[in-house]
């Protein structure tokens, strides 16, 4: 009996969209996934293979010292005014190279003033420190003064959210420290206090109360969803208010057993809240509708990189609804693509990815900055009032995460951009050359692509090739002869930047199975469709 001859070619074509997947076998996940890979973008309706935007250098403190602190007010007629604390001073600045000293503070504080703590009623901003060195402040747009409450004492409070006309101060300090206590003011008076009365029937429906967090343990985290006020506990659980008044407001479980881990790692995406506890970047949503039956873990398709994280600080972009998960003491971020989770969760129908793909990038750095910022937040822009993220080094330097123009991290650095393919079965029985293409967008200035094959299997090698993707050659015709010429910008020709190009490239190499890391570096924006292979025998 003959055996079944393998076809003398084979060819499969790489496509890219979805995102990082360590926690499958090689072989196992989609082809539009990779393995390993650093600082590529996804979009919900673009799988092509891009860089992330540098971050871009907006202005440097005066004093160049720590960038600790934020604060960011919005006035009823819409003007903005923002306060940066770098070391002991707190500069008004206005987006670029304008410092100006409004106060001095502790040197160790860190001062969070947050549009959800925007107290509108009085155009002000309450500015807590999550070091509670520093008094609860309030920012005017003018100046910056000790909020001055009822409680015959000075205030301190991690956390501060504005809700339903109150103002709510999470984890606070008086004449004792009491950081499982959350103290509520009165309706339409933000620094009217009380630590002497619980929500009762015996109160007015507008008077202060407060509640302590029913584990006793310190909260380090307060927001605001799902019609509720939220918060976390360390190694505790997550709760919310439940109420309508003084009279009956109430704190009941959400999530018991599992709870945030770090400062800064509760927030609220829109549509849900999204945490990082120890090990992994979990979803709240799903308790919401699901009678608290589970919780969503979004790390799943990674657990093998972040199950050793303990502590996590978020970010929420809103423009590009990305959420920035820096891990402590790492210099990296876990990048999570929210559009990509949202199409599946409602049962949207992805057309041009297929199927549910990874939602997760991996952005590293050069750059002096590093990404382990000393502050990082969201706020508007100063100049453009457009939401972004924005990180601190120690340097008194501030950059905002995405960055405008493609000219390297801080306008200086090169970005190395990579993605490892999965495992594709070599054909059986046979030898066979390889050979390819790379189908891709011209780019605007010349792109170096580097292809390494790891061959695996029996024979374990590698083998590397570059190719250049050339930058569009113009014609232009600037004179019909003599001296007579077509004056200013405007010639014949054309650039041909963004048009589809296809360029061929061979390899040589015999393995059972193969992976492809494809990897460029530099400032270039680029745009790669697909990369194919043949094996020929």
């Amino acid at each position: 009996m003959l055996e079944k001859q393998p076809p003398k070619d084979f060819q499969t074509v790489m496509k890219f969209g979805g995102g990082i997947v360590t926690i499958a076998s090689e072989d196992e996940i989609k082809e539009t996934e990779c393995s390993t890979g650093q600082n590529f973008v996804m979009e919900l309706d673009n799988s092509s293979y891009r860089p992330r935007k540098p971050f871009q250098l907006m202005g440097t403190a005066t004093n160049a010292a720590d960038i600790k602190g934020y604060a960011q007010l919005v006035k009823k007629d819409n003007t903005i005014s923002t306060l940066i604390q770098a070391g002991d001073t707190v500069y008004e600045w206005d987006g670029a190279s304008s410092f100006t000293s409004r106060g001095t503070v502790d040197s160790g504080a860190k001062l969070r003033g947050t549009l959800d703590s925007n107290w509108t009623l009085e155009d002000k901003v309450l500015i807590t420190d999550l070091t509670k060195t520093e008094v609860v402040k309030e920012w005017d747009g003018s100046t910056l003064s000790d909020m001055t409450t009822n409680l015959g004492t000075n205030f301190y409070a991690k956390y501060c959210f504005v809700e339903n006309e109150r103002a709510w101060y999470a984890n606070v300090k008086t004449s004792a420290d009491t950081p499982h206590l959350i103290a509520v003011s009165e309706l339409e008076d933000y620094d009217d206090l009380t630590t002497g009365n619980r929500p009762s029937s015996s109160l007015g429906a507008s008077d202060p109360f407060y509640l302590l967090s029913p584990d006793l343990r310190p909260i380090n985290g307060l927001v605001e969803a799902f019609g509720a006020v939220m918060f976390s506990t360390v190694r505790g659980s997550m709760f919310k208010f439940t109420g309508a008044s003084a009279k009956d407001y109430a704190i009941t479980p959400f999530y018991n057993g599992s709870a945030a881990s770090g400062d800064e790692s509760v927030v609220h995406v829109g549509n849900d809240v999204y945490f990082g506890r120890e090990g992994a970047i979990e979803s709240l949503a799903s308790i919401q509708n699901i009678a608290e039956a589970s919780v969503d873990d979004l790390s799943r398709f990674i657990s093998n990189d972040v199950q050793s994280i303990a502590e996590w600080r978020l970010v929420y972009d809103r423009n590009t609804q990305r959420v920035y998960c820096f891990p402590k003491d790492t210099d990296e971020i876990w990048v999570f693509q929210k559009p990509m989770y949202d199409a599946v969760a409602k049962g949207a129908v992805m057309t041009n990815l297929g199927q549910f793909q990874s939602p997760w990038s991996r952005y590293t750095t050069r750059h002096t900055a590093t990404f382990l910022p000393t502050t990082v937040w969201n706020m508007l822009d100063p100049a453009t009032s457009t939401m972004a993220v924005y990180f601190g080094d120690t340097s008194g330097n501030i950059y905002k995460m995405e960055g405008s123009d493609f000219n390297g991290d801080g306008g200086t650095t090169d970005i190395l951009t990579t993605r490892t393919s999965k495992s594709f079965q070599s054909p059986p029985g046979q030898k066979w050359d390889l050979n390819g293409w790379i189908l891709y967008r011209k780019p605007s200035a010349e792109v170096t692509v580097t292809l390494v094959f790891e061959f695996g299997g029996v024979a374990i090698f590698d083998q590397e090739i570059q190719l250049t993707l050339p930058a569009p050659a113009n014609v232009t015709f600037s004179t019909y002869g003599g001296t007579s010429y077509y004056s200013g910008s405007y010639y014949y020709g054309t650039s041909f930047v963004s048009r589809l190009s296809r360029q061929e490239w061979s390899a040589a190499g015999r393995a059972s199975q193969i992976q492809v890391r494809a990897q460029i570096e530099g400032t270039t924006d680029f745009s790669i469709q697909e990369i194919g292979l043949n094996w020929e025998g």
